[in-house]
């Protein structure tokens, strides 16, 4: 489908309803930024005065005077990052960009990734099996797909490695130097897919100077024990080499199945990397090497009653709230009195679902990287080889009787080569060029055990092991771009950024689809999808007052690519027919300040996204099932617009506060579609709110620091909330299966570090309040319905050392 490039820009410029945010920023961001500005000329005023008087003074002593070093000790740790191909803090990127150190991570108390997104700003975890598929919404922006084959919005890139499946981000995090996430549209530089952001995380790098390495240990509720061990040394003067290793598991678990008494929710994954770093004269080489193996058991999920005596719907399900002790289960509505819904608690702590659901993953690969001096520019060079067995078993009907089980396997084979050559740092202009060339094989083998389903029985006449509906099926991909970013300093402090691509990506779908063992509904079904829509860039303005204070402004364009439904397709094998990239287009206007000691630093950004061809499920009826299944397909147009600022406060040297705030309009403004709600009525998509895009969401957090022992010790206490209204808001009958209310989780840690930060002791308290919510609702599509509740409160304590 051609985009009318000029038709497109014009629809952001005339909206001025829309884009008034952007003129009442803009005011805000001049006055803040001419405050900071007057703050820092004082303050060169002062140190001028002291110059004046001290005709004779040194560098030395210059340089302990200078506005920004003078407080660095007492003011907020700057880092340095590398989100755009070179090494600068985050203040000096004209976009917006969170980070969190290994430090961080470890306040935090972050072991796997999924773990941090709810510390993070405007961002949510939409995961439809309980852990198993963790995926990033990052302002709104993201696909709600179930399914290992579809590609993410904001995809995760493991040291520079795309990871082209949600299912990939279920990782541990051991060893991290820091994670870094870019907000909006990453295309020009980093590829398809990025429409949303960028997840990046960054690994500890051998040293050629000396010895490091660290130890980490815990144990909290429901026996879960972690273990973390890293250690790097020089070989010579030009080998080193750095190991680490993770080790998560866990004696119980926080939910009973009544099925049997069986505990579930025990952790169980290993993880290790070894990395070689050689020096070559001009050249730096690394080996990357890393293996993993995760067989955590997965929340349980809470049967929904939704029947009543007659096998029709129950009075509480049309008029729109939940009955547990009034409307029936499934199997309950056909006499099944075992699996009553009133069983069960209102916190998922105790649940009707028999306990089979399971991760199975295995993954391994290598990473070689090579930087150096080609004709006096420098070169990088990162060729990935990876694998990934997606492992999953996951009860869907969320009872005993086995209505709706999922069985998975799915291998995943990955090789990508990044080239870049760039210019290095220049007055004037810097330039960048690139190459990316990635390969994916995906071989989906599924099956939907119907076994006990009485629904399904009734209407096809199977039972049993032959009531199982099984698809297996190839997908594999192919891509190649080439890319360049451009940064011209047009005035001292005036400079421009702009970067674009050229992506070429084809794929194809081979599989068959079986209703029972040898009974094949759909045999050798084979699509092709080629990307159409395939030049991508962004353009970014930015006026920098000082080093401390900036204000920007850029327009980015991407893409999402298209492809194929992953799962049954019980309706037709039209299902399978390919659905298309969605195109975005993007506008950001935001302000970098802070003061001279970095004791206060405020970032605030307005946004406005436009997206074409929206991707979504959509409802229909299916008459081998008799149900209302989804499939994958385009919507419409749909709009992401909001606020977001951070604040970071340290008025002391011993107490830190910090802010997130973001406020989201996420819907769909033109679409001629319709959906079915699960009564079977048509309702409208348009104006229907986008999926986990709360309109407001809070990432509060304070940290206060105390010396004992004559300073040989720190004792901490740390406070994190995060709070966000609600996720998803659908409409029609049944809509309040899907939808998801607001809630807010109290972390708390307390500490006691040495002084040299070697030994630290740790206290930590998750959902201390022990808030009782829920993170999923769904249906099967064979007639169950179910919710997903997040994990009551816990503690764990745990024992560091670094050296």
């Amino acid at each position: 489908m051609e985009i009318n490039t000029s038709r497109n820009l014009r629809c952001f410029f005339v909206r001025k309803n829309k884009l008034r945010k952007f003129f009442l920023l803009s005011t805000s961001l001049c006055v803040f930024s001419s405050i900071s500005h007057a703050e820092v000329k004082k303050i060169h005023h002062k140190l001028e005065t002291k110059s004046d008087n001290k005709k004779n003074i040194s560098k030395k002593e210059a340089k302990k005077l200078s506005p920004i070093k003078e407080f660095k000790s007492n003011g907020v740790e700057e880092v340095t990052v590398t989100s755009r191909r070179r090494k600068e803090t985050a203040q000096q990127i004209p976009e917006t960009v969170q980070i969190f150190t290994g430090k961080d991570l470890n306040r935090l108390g972050v072991q796997a990734l999924p773990d941090l997104i709810k510390y993070t700003t405007n961002a949510q975890n939409l995961d439809f099996y309980g852990g198993a598929m963790p995926t990033w919404v990052i302002r709104g922006v993201s696909l709600a797909d179930f399914n290992p084959n579809s590609t993410p919005a904001a995809p995760v890139f493991l040291n520079d490695a795309y990871q082209p499946s949600t299912v990939m981000g279920t990782g541990t995090l051991f060893d991290i130097a820091r994670v870094e996430v870019l907000k909006g549209p990453q295309s020009g530089l980093y590829g398809r897919n990025t429409i949303g952001g960028a997840v990046r995380v960054l690994t500890n790098k051998p040293s050629f100077d000396r010895s490091t390495g660290s130890m980490a240990m815990s144990y909290g509720r429901w026996g879960d024990g972690h273990i973390n061990a890293a250690y790097g040394a020089p070989i010579n003067k030009n080998l080193a080499f750095r190991i680490a290793e993770t080790s998560d598991h866990g004696w119980s678990g926080w939910q009973t199945s009544l099925q049997n008494g069986a505990k579930w929710g025990r952790k169980n994954r290993d993880a290790v990397r070894l990395e070689v770093a050689a020096k070559l004269e001009d050249w730096d080489l690394s080996l990357d090497v890393h293996g993993s193996r995760d067989k955590t058991q997965l929340a349980l999920a809470t049967a929904i009653g939704v029947y009543g005596s007659g096998g029709s719907f129950c009075n509480a399900m049309i008029a729109g709230y939940q009955d547990q002790q009034n409307c029936l289960t499934l199997p309950q509505a056909f006499g099944d009195t075992s699996q009553a819904a009133s069983r069960q608690t209102q916190d998922g702590t105790k649940v009707l679902s028999s306990a089979v659901n399971q991760l199975d993953n295995k993954a391994g690969g290598a990473q070689l990287n090579a930087t150096g001096k080609i004709a006096g520019l420098d070169f990088t060079s990162i060729t990935s080889l990876d694998y990934f067995d997606y492992g999953l078993r996951y009860n869907y009907a969320a009872t005993g009787p086995t209505y709706a089980t999922q069985v998975e396997h799915t291998p995943m084979r990955m090789a990508q080569e990044n080239l870049r050559l760039s210019s290095g740092k220049s007055k004037h202009l810097e330039w960048l060029i690139g190459a990316d060339i990635a390969y994916e094989d995906l071989q989906e083998n599924k099956q939907f055990q119907l076994f006990d389903n009485a629904l399904q029985t009734l209407y096809t006449g199977l039972s049993g092991e032959s009531n199982t509906g099984i698809l297996t099926y190839t997908q594999k991909t192919q891509s190649y771009s080439g890319y360049g970013q451009l940064t011209y300093h047009i005035l001292p402090k005036l400079t421009l950024d702009f970067g674009a691509r050229s992506t070429w990506e084809y794929k194809t779908y081979n599989g068959a689809f079986q209703l029972s063992p040898g009974y094949y509904v759909a045999d050798s079904v084979k699509r092709q999808y080629q990307l159409k829509d395939h030049v991508t860039g962004k353009l970014a303005l930015r006026y920098q007052f000082d080093p401390l204070n900036m204000i920007y402004v850029s327009v980015a364009r991407g893409y999402k690519s298209g492809g194929f439904y992953g799962g049954f397709p019980i309706s037709s094998t039209a299902q399978i027919d390919p659905y298309r990239e969605e195109q975005v287009w993007a506008v950001e206007a935001g302000f970098k300040a802070q003061t001279a000691d970095r004791k206060l630093i405020v970032d605030g950004a307005a946004f406005y996204y436009r997206t074409y061809n929206y991707q979504n499920f959509q409802q229909e009826y299916s008459a081998i099932s008799q149900t209302i299944t989804t499939t994958l397909t385009n919507l419409g147009t749909a709009v992401n617009q909001g606020l977001e600022g951070n604040i970071v406060w340290r008025p002391v040297p011993s107490l830190t506060f910090n802010l997130g705030a973001a406020y989201n309009d996420a819907k769909i403004v033109r679409s001629s579609q319709y959906q079915l709600d699960y009564a079977g009525n048509l309702v409208a998509w348009q104006g229907q709110r986008l999926p986990y895009a709360p309109r407001w969401s809070l990432t509060p957090s304070a940290r206060y620091e105390h010396d004992l022992g004559n300073g040989s010790y720190t004792a901490g206490i740390q406070m994190n909330y995060n709070f966000r209204t609600t996720l998803n808001a659908s409409r029609g009958v049944g809509a309040w299966i899907n939808n998801v209310p607001g809630y807010g989780l109290l972390d708390v840690r307390l500490d006691l570090v040495s002084h040299k930060q070697r030994w630290n002791l740790a206290l930590m308290g998750f959902n201390v309040t022990n808030v009782h919510y829920r993170t999923v609702g769904q249906t099967d599509g064979v007639g169950d319905y179910q919710q997903i509740y997040g994990t009551p409160a816990s503690y764990r304590f745990q024992v560091g050392y670094d050296f």
